[in-house]
């Protein structure tokens, strides 16, 4: 009865515990403090738990147990509903129905497990009535904290979907805001904050751009100094002879920094620089840019990437713009 014994003394130490800090919120040092405990608690927990699947596991081997090997799934499942409890418990402080499954579930298994045991007890237990009781409320017990805790799950899902919904208001009121302080002559460098997506008034800064005066010149500054490049299909630019060549130097420039030198560590090729030139490269082609050595030079430093899909499927993109 060793096992016995140390799954009784180890659910005792979890309810000492657990009870001392179940439903208390606490603030400052105190907190560090809780969240010891509530790590001495899980352990505990899970030291009872096994523990007791070590009883049912012998009285298993041993023909004690009526269903046989058939008591591995609700022990799992009440396992688990040990754990379901605990996320309950620390994640609300004003309801502490939850602690009742670790603090009744455990002892009801050994306790049933030690009658099997007696001689004067197992043909009660054995039978039918007695088993379908205990195992019942075993199942019972272990299906109580799953809907609370899936509705608690639905719920804090919702929050951070609302706290999100509500951020992303509020950044766009800012991004509006100053897109409407933003005077008409500014150049379009001044205008990379809200043009980025996370800014929430992108079209909205998209279309004012269109309508810069120099735009055009801008944007090919931009590109002599290797930036700019993602703003060519959406500004309504014209393929000028500077534009073309500014792209496609950018272009060369930015795929020889992004080779794997023979001195450098391999690393493997993860979706990235490639796939967010495609749009621009496509742009300019469609627009009569010569862009063969520029295509040419991402190829080449795609290849000294170690092979991946998005390797693969960047070397098949730019393979398909060299055909045309």
């Amino acid at each position: 009865m060793a096992l016995l014994c140390l799954a009784l003394g180890c659910w005792l130490l979890f309810l000492l515990i657990t009870f001392s800090v179940a439903g208390k919120e606490v603030h400052g040092d105190a907190a560090m403090g809780q969240g010891f405990a509530w790590l001495y608690a899980m352990i505990l927990a899970g030291l009872t738990w096994l523990w007791i699947g070590g009883l049912l596991l012998k009285a298993g081997t041993e023909g004690m147990l009526p269903a046989g090997g058939l008591a591995l799934a609700p022990y799992l499942f009440c396992g688990a509903a040990g754990a379901a409890s605990l996320l309950l418990l620390t994640d609300d402080t004003k309801h502490v129905w939850p602690l009742a499954i670790p603090a009744l579930l455990p002892p009801l298994l050994a306790f049933y497990i030690f009658a099997l045991y007696q001689p004067s007890l197992r043909p009660v237990f054995t039978g039918q009535t007695a088993s379908t009781m205990v195992w019942g409320a075993i199942l019972v017990l272990g299906a109580a904290p799953w809907a609370p805790l899936i509705a608690r799950t639905n719920q804090k899902r919702a929050d951070r979907a609302a706290a999100q919904a509500r951020w992303k208001e509020l950044q766009r009121a800012e991004a509006l805001g100053k897109l409407q302080v933003m005077p008409p002559d500014a150049p379009v460098w001044e205008w990379f904050e809200l043009l980025r997506q996370e800014s929430g008034v992108r079209p909205e800064a998209l279309e004012a751009v269109r309508h810069l005066g120099l735009r055009q010149a801008d944007v090919e500054e931009l590109l002599e100094t290797d930036r700019g490049l993602h703003l060519l299909p959406d500004l309504d630019l014209q393929a000028t002879p500077r534009l073309c060549a500014a792209a496609v130097n950018h272009l060369r420039n930015y795929a020889r920094q992004m080779r794997i030198r023979p001195k450098q560590l391999p690393r493997e090729y993860i979706c990235g620089w490639v796939e967010e030139s495609l749009p621009a490269v496509r742009w300019l082609m469609a627009n009569g840019c010569d862009c063969d050595e520029a295509v040419a030079a991402m190829q080449a430093s795609v290849e000294t990437w170690l092979d991946t899909p998005d390797r693969q499927a960047a070397l098949a993109a730019l393979a398909a713009l060299r055909k045309k």
